[in-house]
């Protein structure tokens, strides 16, 4: 799933040109992939709606979710929208999204939408402007146009961090089954109150989802008061949840980046400081390693905006040891072609099935498809 926002800018909410969302298959005993369908937001809410910022595909690649920060809910204008789309039997196709989901509560720059996670029967939509988190819970079996079923909000800041918070609180979310990961990048630390960052954890609860601000826990760096945490990027699978924190200074060399590693507990999520941390092995100022994350299997995957040979994204592979996840730098590097090197900057980075996919946000670059069993080749 490859999406084109049709050069929306989030912070201007202004773009020329419709979005669009590509769905590409793999054929079955197969590595090539085909384009098998372009799917779009719906006739009147497209020029400007940034269709396609944000995409998530469920586990069994038979829903997509595609998030349109700017999209006009009534008479506002960018609130924000999240459109379904459902694979129908003969296979993806060109049409009209099953349910557009948007918020209860429309008001303008809302923006929701620019943050998008789907898993089964639950889509969660995001974007980080100090708004809420929005739940919407498929009914019924099937998708259909509502509003939200329930709304995550920032908890309260710690003890002592009563001042003034930065709240980017929503800007990656992540969903497993009937666990939510949200992250807030801005977040003051416990103890220090200085910003740092955190991902809270939200477990549904046996009567359902609800409004709550209220997490089940909150996840910090050991050292959050004196380095930037993460909750810029954040992927979960299982018990295993990977935040990215681009913006770290390691050995001394500013925003190099880390990706931490938290694992659940035999007892369930609480809140806690990391397993592990993941790094490059030769720091890069400006590496800004962990903007985007994503896990598959037994591999978490971490792009960055600079190869060591050159400026070019090129994201690292690391496995879990059999003792589970350590601190450390050993990794694999995925090079992507020559001809998909050209500039520097983070690419959005995808995973799942032994397969990452990595997308440029440079005009006429290709998507790269990584076998991660092949690690290093694309």
């Amino acid at each position: 799933m490859i999406a084109q926002p049709g050069n929306y800018d989030d912070r201007s909410q202004t773009a020329t040109t419709p979005g669009s969302a590509y769905v590409f298959v793999r054929a079955s005993h197969s590595s090539r992939w085909r384009q098998e369908a372009v799917l779009a937001a719906p006739a009147g809410n497209v020029v400007g709606n940034g269709f396609g910022q944000a995409v998530a595909v469920s586990a069994n690649g038979s829903q997509i979710a595609v998030g349109a920060p700017g999209a006009s809910v009534g008479g506002d204008t960018s609130v924000g929208a999240v459109y379904v789309f459902t694979r129908p039997p003969a296979g993806w196709s060109a049409g009209s999204p099953v349910a557009s989901l948007t918020p209860s509560d429309p008001a303008d720059g809302k923006g929701i939408g620019g943050a998008v996670a789907i898993s089964g029967s639950v889509v969660v939509a995001g974007n980080g402007r100090g708004q809420p988190v929005y739940l919407f819970i498929r009914q019924a079996g099937q998708w259909a146009s509502e509003t939200q079923t329930a709304e995550l909000s920032v908890p309260p800041p710690p003890a002592g961090c009563s001042g003034t918070v930065l709240n980017s609180f929503g800007g990656a979310v992540a969903v497993d089954g009937g666990t939510v990961a949200v992250g807030d990048d801005t977040y003051p630390s416990t103890g220090t109150c200085n910003v740092s960052g955190a991902v809270f954890i939200f477990e549904q609860p046996a009567g359902g989802w609800a409004n709550t601000s209220a997490p089940t826990a909150t996840l910090e760096a050991k050292h959050g008061g004196k380095q930037t945490f993460g909750g810029e990027s954040v992927a979960l699978q299982g018990g295993t949840l990977v935040a990215g924190a681009p913006d770290t200074t390691i050995r001394g060399v500013p925003n190099v980046g880390v990706a931490y590693v938290f694992e659940r507990p035999a007892g369930g999520w609480r809140s806690a400081t990391e397993t592990a941390r993941l790094f490059p092995a030769v720091p890069f100022g400006g590496d800004l390693f962990g903007s985007t994350v994503a896990i598959s299997g037994n591999a978490i995957i971490a792009s960055n905006s600079v190869c060591p040979n050159g400026p070019a994204a090129c994201p690292f592979v690391y496995r879990k040891p059999a003792r589970g996840w350590r601190t450390g730098t050993r990794s694999r590097e995925l090079v992507p072609p020559v001809s998909a090197q050209r500039g520097g900057g983070v690419r959005p980075l995808a995973a799942g099935r032994n397969t990452a996919v990595q997308v440029s946000e440079i005009s006429g670059l290709p998507a790269v498809v990584f076998r991660l069993s092949r690690a290093g080749k694309s």
